[in-house]
């Protein structure tokens, strides 16, 4: 399956109503496009601590996609999109499993995306408050995920 990568910006220049409407629609349009009903979503750190970690996080990526294709049909993935522990690793099975990806992250992280990785980069503005470069992608990544597994 080839990558598509393409890229939702949200415009701060915009009042937040009319973002908030094309934002959405952007990203619904992507979804019907590419036949997606239901979206998985994975988070995670960006970082393994163990090898052992990786492998272990891998078989239950392996395992929770097979379940949840079996059940709920086909589907594709939402992540952080970027390099690094689970949200790399979350790319990594979605292509072998051959299932579209939405990655979101803060403006100015799209430098940090999987190369060849997401289908769909979905970049939001850096919070209001602090420098916080992780988490802040939640209220994006709630609103799509239509299916959770524990």
């Amino acid at each position: 399956m080839a990558c598509l990568m393409e890229i939702i910006r949200y415009h701060q220049h915009q009042s937040l109503e009319r973002n908030r409407n094309s934002f959405g629609q952007k990203i619904d349009d992507f979804k019907k496009r590419m036949g997606l009903d239901r979206v998985l979503g994975i988070v995670g750190s960006s970082n393994f601590e163990r090898r052992d970690e990786y492998e272990q996080t891998r078989e239950w990526l392996m395992y929770s996609i097979d379940r949840t294709k079996r059940k709920a049909g086909e589907f594709g993935i939402v992540c952080g999109g970027t390099r690094g522990g689970i949200p790399e690793l979350a790319i990594e099975v979605a292509k072998e499993n051959e299932l579209f990806s939405i990655g979101v992250c803060p403006e100015g992280g799209e430098k940090y995306l999987v190369e060849g990785g997401v289908d769909l980069a979905v970049l939001i503005p850096r919070p209001l408050y602090g420098d916080v470069t992780w988490g802040s992608e939640t209220s994006v990544l709630a609103g799509l995920v239509v299916m959770v597994w524990w």
